[in-house]
């Protein structure tokens, strides 16, 4: 339960299905259930590109997005009880439901939207204006998907290819000239009901899919500085600050048990995914030590814990770094 952010100060919440409960033995394949995502390393090149070229990004996340595809259940019937406090406050006055669209909770869901997603995206056309010596036009661009990446769209023309669209799942990022992005985020909006859109040089910086993407006077900087800094305030136990992340000192270590066992490797799985994150996305300083604590994971957890001390560390004295195109 949230509240709307309006002034009338209303509340709202979301009815989501307990998939996991479904009655009769039936189970999808992975193929049903399957939804990528634009990859980390994808993004970063996509930026690169953008820096290169000068160009701008700009964001958008369709609203309510599985309720508005179709259920993919290959002819199956879903029927799902209504939560009892719906008709307890009067909410509805039915006890089922026919469930017809994706709905929050079925595991093919994400793939059902997925598939409506692209179905539209390939159907779809966007204006989109271009300069020349007689001022600025428009010319109507197609949606093409790109071979080698399903998550990665190119918005061109027969003469000229006017920008990048990127999903992961129902969040887009384009990439492009700014009247560009404004132009594809404006025909987005059109297409489903969509969050306002935000470009990156009006609005200063935009969050898309755990990347901060800062516009700068040298070029874009990509930071993860609000999970780094939210990272740091759960381990305030960890004092001190460090020069360079990883512990010089390594032997190859014996198999680690008895009692505290269980609670070092659970605390050393959380905090080595934990960093992991970062390195995998904007903290390349961090790869090494990541990999290090990660093999030594569920061998030797004491060590693990300690090693990821001293990242916690090094984090606290340079807990900005990022990269910059």
């Amino acid at each position: 339960v949230k509240p709307d952010g309006s002034a009338t100060g209303r509340y709202k919440c979301r009815a989501v299905c307990c998939g996991n409960f479904m009655a009769g033995g039936h189970s999808w394949s992975k193929k049903d259930k399957y939804c990528g995502g634009l990859d980390a390393v994808t993004l970063r090149v996509l930026v690169r590109r953008a820096g290169e070229r000068q160009d701008d990004a700009g964001v958008v996340d369709v609203t309510q997005a599985f309720l508005t595809a179709p259920l993919l259940s290959h002819g199956r019937k879903i029927v799902v009880r209504v939560p009892s406090m719906f008709t307890r406050h009067q909410v509805c006055q039915e006890r089922f439901w026919l469930v017809t669209q994706a709905l929050y909770g079925l595991s093919i869901s994400p793939r059902s939207w997925a598939v409506h997603r692209d179905v539209t995206l390939s159907g779809a056309t966007f204006p989109m204006p271009y300069n020349t010596d007689e001022g600025e036009k428009q010319e109507d661009a197609q949606v093409e998907l790109l071979e080698a990446d399903p998550n990665v769209w190119i918005i061109r023309s027969a003469t000229r290819t006017f920008a990048i669209l990127a999903v992961y799942v129902d969040d887009l990022i384009c990439l492009g000239s700014t009247s560009c992005v404004r132009a594809a985020l404006t025909a987005i909006s059109k297409l489903w009901k969509c969050s306002a859109p935000k470009v990156l040089s009006e609005a200063g910086e935009v969050d898309f899919n755990g990347f901060s993407l800062q516009w700068t006077e040298e070029g874009i900087r990509v930071h993860q500085d609000k999970y780094t800094e939210d990272l740091l305030s759960r381990y305030e136990e960890i004092q001190g600050e460090a020069e360079i992340p990883a512990l010089k000192a390594f032997e190859e270590p014996e198999q680690e048990s008895g009692l505290d066992y269980q609670a070092n490797l659970k605390r050393a799985q959380t905090v080595a995914g934990e960093l992991l994150w970062l390195s995998t996305h904007t903290r390349v300083d961090l790869a090494f030590p990541c990999s290090v604590i990660g093999s030594l994971v569920s061998k030797a957890p004491t060590q693990a814990i300690e090693r990821s001390a001293q990242v916690i560390r090094y984090l606290r004295k340079f807990p900005r770094a990022g990269l910059l195109y």
